[in-house]
């Protein structure tokens, strides 16, 4: 298992990945604004810019020169993408990027106190992670979500 923090050149690739693993939610959590300003919140050079901000943390697992997860932390408490290639799901990978992120983030004077806007389909994820639901499903631009939160004893 090799999990390296994101660099630019890696962009197109992460890029690529949240497109590809997010066309199943199409039409569950995205009305067509919802889909339009997601695809364009998640191009490369989106990616890049992302990158250049210091408030984020992206954490890639890599295997065999190949990005096949990312997760990405923002200020060290929200939980702001977690994908994983299609082709890689159900073999540890979000829950390796989990528990890296969640130390770096302790490590980094983090509150301990996490929260993600999740999808449909990443909600048994959260739970796993220890996630809660907090109130009902929401809406916002386009954008179905389910908020949760962790706080975490460190």
């Amino acid at each position: 298992m090799n999990i390296e923090f994101a660099k630019v050149e890696h962009s197109k690739r992460l890029s690529e990945m949240v497109l590809a693993a997010s066309e199943e939610l199409r039409g569950i959590d995205f009305n067509e604004e919802g889909w339009e300003r997601f695809v364009n919140s998640n191009t490369t050079s989106e990616f890049e810019a992302k990158l250049s901000k210091s408030e984020f943390s992206i954490f890639c697992r890599v295997e065999s020169n190949c990005i096949i997860g990312f997760l990405s932390l923002k200020d060290n408490e929200k939980i702001d993408q977690l994908f994983v290639a299609p082709e890689a799901r159900n073999r540890g990978v979000a829950s390796s990027l989990w528990k890296r992120a969640k130390k770096n983030a302790i490590e980094n004077s983090s509150s301990g106190m996490f929260w993600v806007r999740s999808s449909s389909v990443a909600i048994p994820v959260y739970q796993k992670f220890g996630f809660m639901c907090e109130g009902n499903r929401q809406s916002f631009g386009g954008i179905n979500f389910q908020l949760m939160r962790l706080e975490v004893n460190s």
